[in-house]
């Protein structure tokens, strides 16, 4: 049950910060991309990914090793997350903070720059 309810929680946190981009997705399409809606929405974002990352490990480790207990392979297997899991939610997690401060200065350069051109 618990590695059923891993599963769903990642799915549902893939859906939600693919839903979380649309808003930073529209302001671009409309010419708009430096607004304040769009740092807030990529802070958001950081969010919905390192908690929705971590509720599937937190379920997966002990639901992976009562399976295979049950089953009678529990020496032979490993607890089903691996180092490289870890540095991926990270590297995902650091690229969104990188492209919300570059969001967060192409805003303030275009209110420096707006009156100029």
């Amino acid at each position: 049950m618990l590695v059923t309810i891993a599963e769903v929680t990642l799915i549902l946190t893939v859906l939600a910060a693919a839903i979380s981009l649309v808003p930073v997705i529209r302001d671009i399409a409309a010419g708009t991309p430096f607004t304040l809606r769009a740092s807030r929405v990529f802070a958001a974002f950081e969010w919905i990914v390192a908690i929705g990352w971590i509720l599937p490990f937190i379920t997966k480790v002990p639901g992976g090793n009562w399976i295979s207990a049950d089953i009678g392979i529990a020496d032979e297997v490993g607890p089903g997350i691996t180092v490289v899991h870890a540095f991926f939610i990270l590297g995902v997690v650091g690229g969104a903070e990188l492209l919300r401060r570059c969001f967060r200065s192409g805003r303030e350069a275009q209110e420096e720059l707006e009156g100029l051109v």
